[in-house]
């Protein structure tokens, strides 16, 4: 059986799909499966250790224009795909046009979301995602039309090379993709100031994030690292830090997950987030601090959380 997922999302939803190539290898342990993802999520998608071939695509309706690409280089790319001969697509993304393409190139069977204009394309429809529902028991849904069935679905990735720091370390990553959702500086300032009596402190991010950090904030961070000199800004290398943190705290975003996936501690701030349908399904050492509103968010419920995962 040859299969190919599409997750033509983000670092998090890239990190939720990895349970599809593993729950289908070990079904069909002679199958072939491929995975097409956007440029950026490759690194991720390298991680994947079920993964053969990985192919990557701009999406050419993505509304951020460092993700747009252009239509007739996404057309180039099912057409080269065709060559392939799948039995199967899985479509994980919400958009209807990865299936559209996957039909036209003569894929059979395609699953994805059950949508308006998705399921004109679909053979087989999965129920779309929910705010009430784990994000990994939608994603083991995908495997229904295989007969595939999931009794505790989990992602998980594996990291074949991690950062070894002089000492123990936490990881903090004050970002996400709404600023709306990030608690305030002042907060994450004076957890930091706590940690670092016990821990090594590294802040996670992009150069840009963390270089609005530096200059903002440099005479509170001079003891502390930053991931994107660490890593030289290389974004694999950056991930390798995260294997080895005694603790990661961050928002509902995707670093969140890449940290969980390695079984790493992660202390989670929903502010508000989907608590109920995003929170870890990675590692088993985690907890959340749910909030409507980051103005709600304490420093003392912060540091007792990590207390609480650090024992």
């Amino acid at each position: 059986m040859k299969v190919l997922l599409i997750s033509l999302d983000n670092i998090g939803d890239v990190v939720f799909t990895s349970l599809l190539s593993k729950e289908i290898k070990e079904k069909h342990p002679n199958s072939k499966v491929d995975f097409l993802c956007k440029s950026y999520t490759e690194t991720v998608v390298t991680m994947i250790p079920s993964i053969d071939s990985i192919y990557k695509v701009k999406p050419y309706w993505a509304r951020n224009k460092n993700d747009k690409g252009s239509f007739i280089d996404f057309v180039k790319m099912f057409m080269a795909l065709r060559k392939n001969d799948y039995d199967v697509v899985i479509n994980t993304s919400k958009s209807w046009r990865p299936s559209f393409f996957s039909r036209l190139i003569g894929i059979n069977k395609t699953i994805g979301l059950k949508a308006k204009k998705n399921n004109w394309f679909l053979t087989d429809v999965v129920e779309n995602y929910s705010s009430d529902v784990p994000v990994m028991t939608s994603i083991a849904n995908f495997l229904t039309p295989l007969s595939i069935d999931v009794m505790s679905p989990r992602y998980q990735l594996v990291c074949n090379n991690s950062y070894t720091f002089n000492g123990k370390y936490i990881i903090l990553h004050p970002f996400a993709g709404a600023v709306e959702r990030c608690a305030k500086m002042d907060v994450w300032l004076s957890v930091a100031d706590e940690l670092r009596h016990k821990f090594k402190v590294i802040w996670f991010g992009s150069s840009r994030e963390l270089n609005t950090l530096r200059l903002e904030y440099a005479d509170r961070l001079e003891s502390d690292e930053f991931s994107d000199v660490l890593s030289n800004n290389d974004f694999q290398s950056a991930i390798e830090l995260l294997p080895n943190a005694s603790l990661f705290i961050g928002h509902d975003s995707g670093p969140l997950h890449l940290a969980s996936s390695f079984n790493t501690p992660v202390l989670g701030l929903f502010l508000p987030g989907e608590p109920h349908r995003t929170f870890p399904q990675g590692g088993k050492v985690w907890d959340i601090i749910h909030h409507d509103t980051p103005s709600e968010l304490k420093v003392t419920e912060v540091l007792r959380g990590a207390g609480k995962l650090l024992k």
